[in-house]
């Protein structure tokens, strides 16, 4: 039995789940096993009900092991690990009625989605890859909700997240420390995204390529630091009150300075935008702080195994790029 089997007549969720923590309602050992807190009945230290909460803006550190050991081996516990995670966190995320999962009120002013979402619909599309068909089939639904989401929140500079609470939008300079003065969100966040999109358009089908080109091309054009081989850690997507921005010349001149550049995360973006059909030579090359693409496939075969999870696409396509 499934989830939606235990769901109230309207199609609401008769509980809540946030990091694996049931927070109101939970069913108490039943349907799920679970308690309302910890291990649930018949626990032992190899019982998947030890459902160790984990916070899903960090959900990869979970899955990653299971999603190696299915690629490496097909291995069946694992199998059953992935699924019982895509699964977990759609019951955070759900996409029914009263779910978290929702298409934003306003179009185009960005989104509370950010890497939470982002690594629980890696998990998703993971669990699609290896699930049999009723289970895709069923769970279609969540995956057009997610990318139908995205689509309707993509601000005017092409990035997804804005956010006008929590500690990147209130603390200086965005903010006094209790207030926020804009709407703000992370490169990370927007690349996390990115790469989920990237899994569900090419294991689930749906397209979303569009998506991926603007977001890759606006971490370039908008949120990259000049003179750095990176984006911004942060950004002002637009004033508290105000719209959202269009393109860096509105950001207040000083106000990003003190922002750091986030380097680590950004190679693999770039060359999904760059295969969707952007044009992120130039980051590319900013990143690797080389003239010319022969030099920057030099400097990324000079790295080695250094943030290689997050390098091996660019590398991957700078080697197509230049034989």
């Amino acid at each position: 039995m499934e989830q939606d089997d235990y769901l109230n007549q309207d199609g609401t969720q008769p509980f809540d789940l946030f990091n694996n923590e049931f927070i109101e309602n939970p069913p108490k050992d039943e349907p799920f096993d679970f308690s309302e807190r910890g291990p649930g009945v018949g626990w032992s230290p190899y019982d998947p009900n030890d459902y160790l909460p984990i916070d899903y803006q960090h959900y990869v550190r979970r899955t990653k092991a299971n999603k190696a050991l299915i690629w490496l081996d097909n291995d069946p516990l694992a199998r059953r690990y992935l699924m019982m995670d895509a699964e977990l966190g759609r019951m955070c995320f759900y996409e029914g009625p009263e779910g978290r999962l929702k298409l934003p009120i306003t179009p185009g002013m960005g989104t509370s989605m950010g890497r939470a979402e982002a690594w629980v619909g890696d998990a998703m599309a993971t669990a699609y890859a290896i699930a049999p068909a009723s289970w895709r089939s069923s769970r279609m639904a969540w995956f057009e909700r997610f990318v139908d989401a995205l689509r309707s929140a993509q601000m005017p500079m092409g990035l997804f997240s804005a956010l006008n609470f929590g500690k990147t939008a209130t603390s200086p300079p965005y903010g006094n420390g209790h207030d926020a003065f804009y709407w703000v969100h992370r490169s990370n966040e927007q690349i996390f995204l990115m790469h989920t999109m990237r899994g569900i358009q090419e294991t689930v089908g749906i397209h979303c390529g569009d998506l991926l080109a603007s977001c890759g091309q606006a971490l370039w054009d908008f949120c990259w630091k000049d003179g750095f081989d990176g984006p911004l850690e942060s950004w002002p997507a637009g004033p508290v009150g105000g719209p959202r921005y269009s393109n860096k010349s509105q950001i207040p001149t000083g106000l990003t300075d003190s922002i750091f550049k986030d380097n680590w995360h950004i190679a693999n973006a770039l060359a999904v935008a760059q295969l969707e059909g952007a044009s992120v030579v130039p980051a590319l090359l900013s990143y690797t702080r080389m003239s010319n693409l022969q030099d920057a496939k030099t400097q990324f075969l000079n790295w080695g195994k250094a943030n290689i999870a997050n390098r091996a696409m660019a590398l991957s396509l700078l080697q197509e790029l230049v034989p």
